[in-house]
């Protein structure tokens, strides 16, 4: 209404510019930019533009600005800024992967004259008359007709020589045939075995070795470093979080029932999650952190829940009662003992998998009662209707 009376009161040549300034502010606002700099800047853009003073940092000097002009310099909509926010990681990765299995493409070609090949989950094939300096096969069968000038290496495959190999076969879990007329320096065969014909010629002979005792120490090794990583974040997560370590301790095995429902909310309803997340682009970064970052993560601190359920178990026998706070010594206790649970044949890993999943159910259900203000309420299975 004042709008409509100060035009009524304005003088005649002047309510054609007001006019004109209200077009153009309807105009930016029916564009439904998603800056409200075109709204606010549209009379000054058009007193500009008809007053012949163009702005300090106009791109064309010789073509004012108009409200009209705003839609080639508008900014792309809200909606694929943020897509592109989220594809540019992803397509950043791709391009480091594609980069990084170029050269390993490159170097499985077959035949290449003078070439290093290195060939993973196929079988390689060299020809008569075709030579290459060096060849590795992993998983995979290698059938040499031509000359090797340097080396030839399998692991977990077969290797039948029918040519020449200058330099070295290593044999790695795996068997070699040498057909008659063959030629190789030398052959070392480590935990495989040698079929050799007649009128093959190994120059300086067969060199057979075990593996020995090494996958073992590799094997403790891998256990040990797993071992002592999950003991720091068991003490981190108690230093950090102790209350709610304890509490939901007391919640997977007082309560069984609810940490069971917990569990089946996660590992259930999480991965639909991610799934229907999968259905649209955007939602693509989404469904991936959910099953390779939230998911791990949340396993992994189940396991820590349940390893110092075990320990507070532990300690409660042998007559020491755990502190609740901050339990260092019931999660460094639980965690060792849960590692060497899990080592058990057949069943070890299934019980870790259980404990860390029921683990992550209980902690589930303490952050829910949390986020309602009532953490410390541990209602009785009598009150809440379910079995211990």
């Amino acid at each position: 209404a004042d709008r409509e009376a100060v035009r009524n009161e304005a003088p005649v040549h002047h309510r054609g510019v007001g006019r004109e300034v209200e077009s153009a502010v309807v105009e930016a606002r029916d564009r439904r930019s998603d800056s409200i700099v075109e709204i606010v800047l549209a009379p000054a853009l058009w007193l500009a533009g008809h007053t012949g003073v163009r702005p300090y940092n106009a791109i064309r000097p010789s073509r004012p600005v108009t409200p009209s002009s705003l839609d080639r310099r508008r900014r792309p909509p809200y909606i694929w800024r943020m897509t592109w926010r989220l594809i540019r990681p992803a397509a950043l990765t791709a391009c480091v992967i594609a980069i990084a299995v170029l050269p390993t493409a490159a170097l499985a070609d077959d035949g290449d004259e003078g070439g290093f090949v290195v060939r993973v989950n196929g079988p390689f094939t060299l020809g008569p008359g075709e030579s290459v300096d060096s060849v590795v096969v992993v998983k995979g069968d290698a059938l040499i007709g031509g000359t090797v000038h340097d080396t030839l290496v399998v692991i977990n495959g077969h290797a039948d020589i029918a040519g020449r190999v200058e330099g070295n076969v290593t044999i790695v879990k795996g068997d070699v045939t040498l057909e008659g007329g063959s030629f190789v320096n030398r052959v070392t065969i480590i935990n495989g075995s040698v079929n050799r014909e007649s009128g093959s010629v190994v120059a300086h002979g067969i060199n057979r070795r075990g593996l020995g005792f090494f996958p073992a120490v590799v094997f403790w090794l891998f256990w040990l470093g797993m071992t002592v990583a999950v003991v720091i974040a068991g003490l981190v997560f108690a230093a950090i979080a102790g209350r709610q370590l304890s509490t939901a301790t007391e919640l997977l095995t007082g309560q069984l029932a609810y940490s069971i429902l917990g569990a089946v909310a996660i590992w259930i309803g999480l991965p639909l999650v991610a799934v229907l997340a999968f259905l649209t682009v955007v939602g693509i970064p989404f469904g991936l952190a959910l099953l390779f970052l939230m998911l791990p993560l949340l396993w992994l601190l189940g396991y820590l829940v349940a390893g110092t359920r075990l320990g507070r178990g532990l300690l409660e026998l042998a007559g020491r009662r755990p502190l609740s706070g901050h339990p260092y010594v019931a999660a460094t206790l639980g965690v060792i003992v849960l590692q060497i649970i899990v080592l058990l044949p057949f069943v070890g890993w299934a019980i870790g998998a259980l404990a860390g999943m029921c683990g992550a159910g209980a902690l589930a259900v303490t952050a829910l009662r949390a986020w309602r203000g009532t953490p410390g309420q541990l209602p009785t299975s009598a009150d809440a209707g379910l079995p211990d």
